[in-house]
């Protein structure tokens, strides 16, 4: 709900169980199980110390794309724990963090739900997900039609309007 409907690509990840039990159940690091359990606690004390929140147990990450070149867009995860530090701009109730002391490159977060990208394509995904703006699966296009489709039943997804990507003319040539 929180991609706006402007949107020309989506691509969306559903775990089966989050980040942390994947890595530590699914074989994906291949490491002793108790040196996994260590270098993911220390993980989540880092983030938790320095950005104020833990991700270990994130279950989606949704990304976008929008827009005519420039391209912008963004990635959404979900869920987080914490709240997000740094020095925040608020704008219609929600605080935008500034990563690396980059003005185009923001972070949002609301309630559970942390939105990371591009500063216009953050701040529309925020107002999507606030239900200020329509959102993808509202819009008419082909491309929230086929996400819409998608991603209920998926662990991955992608739809894309590839008329509407940036590419070069003969992106066969290059």
């Amino acid at each position: 709900k929180a991609v706006p409907a402007d949107a020309i690509a989506v691509a969306s990840m559903a775990f089966p169980a989050s980040l942390s039990d994947m890595a530590d159940g699914f074989g994906i690091l291949p490491i002793d199980p108790e040196l996994g359990k260590q270098m993911e606690q220390a993980l989540t004390e880092h983030s938790k110390k320095h950005l104020g929140i833990d991700g270990s147990q994130v279950r989606s990450i949704v990304i976008f794309a929008v827009g005519a070149p420039p391209t912008g867009g963004a990635a959404i995860l979900s869920p987080i724990e914490g709240t997000l530090k740094g020095d925040a701009q608020t704008e219609d109730g929600v605080s935008f963090v500034h990563l690396f002391g980059e003005e185009d490159v923001v972070v949002a977060q609301i309630d559970k739900t942390m939105i990371i990208g591009e500063k216009t394509s953050v701040k529309a995904a925020a107002s999507a997900f606030q239900g200020k703006s329509d959102n993808i699966v509202k819009s008419e296009s082909a491309v929230g039609r086929l996400a819409s489709k998608q991603v209920p039943t998926s662990y991955f997804s992608v739809a894309a309007d590839i008329s509407k990507m940036p590419l070069p003319q003969m992106p066969m040539t290059e």
